[in-house]
């Protein structure tokens, strides 16, 4: 268990992304059993962000959307793959739409996955 300079439990963590080394926050979702991230300050693209690891804000929310459920999408989808195919889909139509706040992560209803509608203390149990 990883502790911040405060004592909380590190819920999310920092990481650099791409050649720019953008700074972006990244926490786990246990509704798409993976990591989610979002750019933070100094980013021109960033969230609003209140700073913490422990037990972080932002905001706006946060969608993730993939297959039919992404914007924009035609034709055919992973949800189609297996039966055109007859292999298991490499990928998952899906959308996890969230707050996080506090600490916690408030799955919003049009969530795709078990978590629609719930809410739950971010952790990093993977």
């Amino acid at each position: 268990m990883v502790r911040d300079h405060s004592g909380g439990v590190v819920k999310a963590q920092i990481i650099e992304v791409g050649p720019a080394k953008e700074k972006w926050l990244t926490w786990y979702c246990p509704g798409c059993r993976c990591d989610h991230g979002v750019p933070v300050p100094p980013s021109p693209r960033a969230w609003v962000w209140d700073g913490s690891l422990s037990a972080p804000t932002l905001a706006p929310s946060f969608i993730v959307s993939s297959g039919h459920f992404s914007a924009g999408h035609s034709g055919p989808c992973w949800c189609t793959y297996k039966s055109e195919d007859g292999s298991p889909p490499p990928y998952r139509c899906e959308r996890c739409h969230c707050y996080v706040q506090h600490g916690q992560i408030q799955f919003l209803a049009d969530c795709t996955h078990d978590f629609a509608g719930v809410t739950v203390e971010m952790n990093d149990d993977r």
